[in-house]
């Protein structure tokens, strides 16, 4: 049961427990009451609450009944309905954000998914697995986690290649989209309409691996295009490039209003700064560029605060944030914005203990249970 502060009274919830490999359903009771239902009777019995979501909340359990849902998954999770799945996952990353629990027991969750085939649980999985990927993807850890992360995957994506059309069975759905866009300037061979719901990775996959005149082209694309999601689809794919020189030139055009307007331009410096490669040169281009920055958004201290969290949102070192302490004491003068850029600060100081605290969290758990980490 869940108390609620604010109308000072319990929750309703829908309960379920496994009894005999059956799921049976009962509900809360207003009041203060005991549940004598809610006992075990077995070490492989687990009990989940708030089925089919009747509350908006997240159940938090104790240590005990997580063990024995993650043996249950790893046994066959098809036990637990599609939906109360997608909850657990759901659940449990969130509790980890709310720091409520730590991310090993995340991870344990999602060990199962390797088996798992439903596209409703990989929606919400694939979401909270590329949070906790970005969060370490700056850390000497990421190799290992990246090798987890591909082994989690990999069974979904074969698995669904054959629901493909014919001719992209056995192939690769992304790269041959990706190179069919990459000689599409070249007017060498007519491409399919490019299926909506992978555009963005089409365009960022084919610029990454491609050269100079594939981001011209996409910037040509874009130049042309009336249809706004494809416009900040290909914003965000052209900071996909591993050149530095040509994301440096791109960042040049973030403060001309004739090739972007200023929404735009922070769309580019948001994506860019996620780029391992671009990460730095955002942050050197914000800093270099600070009083042009300062005229674009008519001197507004939550409008530059944000601009400046669309790079340190990246930070992974204290050394990082000591350079953004230096620039706000050297750059901001008004109280106002001072009072603004310190608790920017602080929050960056919490996030980066936090990462360090995941970090360690994540090195242990893959140490214990997947057999790639030596140390």
């Amino acid at each position: 049961m869940i108390w609620n502060t604010e109308q000072g009274e319990l929750l309703r919830l829908s309960i379920t427990m496994v009894e005999k490999d059956t799921f049976s359903g009962i509900f809360g009771r207003q009041g203060d009451e005991i549940f004598p239902e809610l006992k075990t009777t077995t070490d492989e019995e687990w009990i989940i609450l708030n089925v089919n979501q009747v509350c908006f909340c997240r159940v938090n359990y104790d240590n005990t009944n997580w063990n024995r849902i993650h043996q249950q998954l790893q046994k066959d999770h098809l036990v637990i309905p599609t939906s109360n799945r997608a909850q657990l996952i759901n659940d449990v990353f969130m509790l980890v954000e709310s720091k409520h629990i730590g991310i090993g027991v995340a991870l344990s969750t999602a060990l199962y998914l390797a088996k798992e085939r439903k596209t409703m649980v990989w929606i919400i999985a694939i979401d909270h697995l590329y949070i906790l990927e970005t969060n370490l993807v700056n850390t000497n850890l990421y190799g290992h986690l990246k090798k987890f992360l591909i082994d989690t995957i990999f069974p979904f994506y074969n698995y669904l290649l054959p629901s493909f059309e014919d001719y992209f069975i056995k192939e690769d759905y992304i790269a041959r989209h990706a190179i069919c866009y990459q000689i599409r300037f070249l007017k060498k061979l007519r491409c399919q309409s490019i299926p909506e719901y992978i555009r963005e990775t089409v365009y960022c996959t084919a610029i990454k691996v491609g050269t100079e005149k594939h981001w011209n082209f996409a910037w040509a694309m874009y130049d042309n295009t009336s249809f706004v999601d494809d416009t900040y689809r290909l914003l965000y794919a052209m900071t996909c490039s591993r050149e530095p020189w040509i994301l440096k030139r791109y960042l040049s055009y973030a403060l001309n209003g004739e090739k972007m307007s200023y929404s735009q331009s922070l769309t580019v410096l948001r994506s860019m700064a996620k780029n391992p490669v671009g990460q730095v040169l955002v942050w050197n281009f914000i800093r270099a560029n600070w009083e042009k920055f300062k005229l674009n958004s008519k001197d507004s201290p939550s409008e530059l605060a944000n601009l400046l969290n669309a790079v340190i949102f990246t930070f992974s070192s204290d050394f990082e944030l000591q350079e953004l302490k230096v620039f706000v004491n050297d750059f901001v003068e008004k109280h106002e914005e001072r009072e603004i850029f310190e608790k920017l600060f602080n929050i960056t100081q919490d996030m980066l203990n936090w990462r360090e605290k995941l970090q360690a969290e994540v090195h242990d758990w893959l140490k214990e249970n997947i057999p790639i980490l030596d140390s």
